[in-house]
C-alpha cells in the first residue's frame, strides 16, 4: 500500500519503492483524494488576461472557493473554446500525457490531466519534501521553488498561485510571464 510519496505507475499501483518493471506516471500527493503530480512540469501564462470566467467566479482567498482542480480546468477550456481564449496553462495540463508510457489508457491519457486549484497545490506544497524524494528516485523534474500557477480565478486579470520555496500564496497577472511553472495533477 503507498502513500504520500508513492509512485503512482501505470497499472494505478503506487508503491514508495521504484519498481524496474513498472512504469510510473506521477507521484501521490494527496492520498485523501487520491491525487497524483506529474513527472514533468513547464513554463507558461496562465492566459485570458481580462476576462473573467464566470463559471469559475473569483476567489478572494484563494482555499474556500473553486478547490476543485479539475472542475476549474473544465471551466477555464470550455470558456476558452467558446470565446476564442487561449489558457497556455490549462490547455497544457489537458494535453499533457506522461512521456514515460508508449501506450494510452485512458486513465492517465491526455485529457484526465487537470491545473489545480490553490488548495491542492497548497497540499502539494505541504508535502513537496516526500514528493520530491520519490521524484528523484524515478529521475523525474523536482518542485523548485518557483511559483506555480493554480486554477483558480482572483479576477478577470489574475489568478491564484503558490511560491514553492515558502508555500505563499499570491496572485498574479494572468498575462505575466517571469518563468511561472505549471504541473499537471491527476485524480486516480
Amino acid at each position: 500500500v503507498g502513500h504520500v510519496g508513492g509512485i503512482l505507475y501505470s497499472d494505478k499501483n503506487f508503491l514508495t519503492a521504484l519498481i524496474k518493471s513498472k512504469t510510473p506516471i506521477g507521484v501521490v500527493f494527496d492520498e485523501a483524494n487520491h491525487l497524483a503530480v506529474s513527472l514533468d512540469q513547464t513554463q507558461l501564462t496562465w492566459g485570458g488576461y481580462g476576462k473573467d470566467i464566470p463559471a469559475l467566479g473569483n476567489c478572494s482567498d484563494g482555499l474556500t472557493c473553486s478547490t476543485n482542480g479539475k472542475q476549474n480546468t473544465e471551466a477555464i477550456i470550455n470558456y476558452g473554446k467558446a470565446n476564442s481564449v487561449s489558457y497556455p496553462a490549462a490547455e497544457y495540463c489537458v494535453a499533457y500525457k506522461p512521456s514515460t508510457v508508449y501506450q494510452d489508457e485512458t486513465w492517465y491519457a491526455a485529457g484526465a490531466w487537470f491545473l489545480p486549484s490553490v488548495k491542492e497545490l497548497n497540499t502539494l506544497y505541504a508535502n513537496k519534501a516526500a514528493v520530491n524524494a520519490a521524484l528523484t528516485k524515478v529521475n523525474a523534474t523536482t518542485l523548485g521553488n518557483e511559483y506555480y500557477w493554480s486554477s483558480t480565478e482572483f479576477s478577470s486579470g489574475s489568478a491564484w498561485g503558490l511560491w514553492m520555496d515558502d508555500g505563499f500564496r499570491d496572485r498574479n497577472l494572468k498575462n505575466y510571464y517571469n518563468g511561472e511553472y505549471v504541473r499537471p495533477v491527476l485524480a486516480f
